[in-house]
């Protein structure tokens, strides 16, 4: 009888809320039940992943893209936006300062950027000048986390509310989902 292959993929290893050793012990244990199953895994530039994986195949993505990859995401997501637009054409220097300060907050996380990012657009349409864009991305955390609750904070408090209503409800609608499956809930 043919054995199943598995591979299993797990990015972000560094944003678990688990000590790396930890982490390093449980892909460890995974890689270790037999040897039809890969693992693949990513992670920021960590000592202790990096002295984990030093002895098996590995490939250090920073050293292909040089970050190029979120320079164009950032380039492409400002390109249909108008009054950014207009920022850059009145304010070179303070808007390319405010690019690099985007990218290097961002630590590398796509996700943090694109929430930074969609933040900045919708502060630009609302009618902010540059100095405002550039508090805002002073004032915000690079952790993602942290970004999330500082977003919600500044978030007015009526679509504060529906935002609320709306977790509720997708909540309510992925229990009877699992109800009406059969699944069992925790």
């Amino acid at each position: 009888m043919d054995k199943i292959c598995l591979a299993i993929f797990v990015d972000g290893l560094d944003e678990f809320d688990t000590r790396p050793p930890d982490v390093v012990k449980l892909v460890e244990s995974l890689a270790s039940t037999d040897r039809h199953v890969k693992i693949c895994v990513a992670s920021r530039l960590w000592i202790e992943f990096d002295d984990a994986c030093r002895d098996v195949p590995n490939l250090q993505m920073h050293k292909h893209t040089a970050n190029d990859d979120m320079a164009v995401f950032v380039r492409e997501r400002f390109r249909p936006c108008r009054g950014f637009s207009d920022f850059q054409h009145a304010y070179p220097t303070e808007t390319t300062e405010l690019l690099k300060d985007v990218h290097e907050k961002s630590n590398g996380v796509f996700i943090w950027l694109k929430i930074m990012i969609d933040a900045l657009i919708l502060s630009v349409t609302e009618g902010c000048g540059i100095r405002d864009l550039q508090e805002i991305v002073a004032s915000l955390p690079s952790d993602i986390n942290d970004l999330y609750n500082s977003l919600w904070a500044r978030t007015p408090e009526k679509p504060r509310k529906r935002g609320a209503m709306l977790l509720r409800l997708s909540a309510t609608v992925v229990l009877a989902y699992k109800l009406a499956r059969g699944v069992a809930c925790r």
